[in-house]
């Protein structure tokens, strides 16, 4: 199974068919640029790194704490359809680095 990004001419064709502007296009350059966590999340990994107790309930995802590498992946993966390889994978390392205990 290999994995595709989507092309910005795709999202202008959509844009186009589904009379939206620029809508899907401005997404993809948004999606695209991104680089690490945004800058709201530091704030919560600061939190994440002086707590003595965590709880957190899910239905659907094992919590970003206590995911391994691989399935980091995987989410990271599915929720960034348009990342590259490399980029996923410094995802789910810097994930699994907040597992360190300092």
């Amino acid at each position: 199974m290999g994995n595709t990004t989507s092309h910005k001419g795709f999202c202008g064709k959509l844009d186009a068919v589904y009379n939206t502007g620029s809508s899907f296009t401005r997404l993809w350059i948004s999606l695209a640029s991104r680089e690490g966590a945004p800058d709201w999340f530091a704030g919560i990994i600061a939190l994440e790194r002086v707590a003595t107790e965590l709880r957190e309930y899910q239905t659907v995802l094992i919590p970003g704490l206590l995911q391994t590498e691989d399935y980091a992946r995987v989410v990271m993966r599915e929720g960034r359809p348009i990342a590259g390889k490399d980029e996923i994978d410094r995802l789910a390392e810097a994930r699994v680095k907040r597992h360190e205990v300092k």
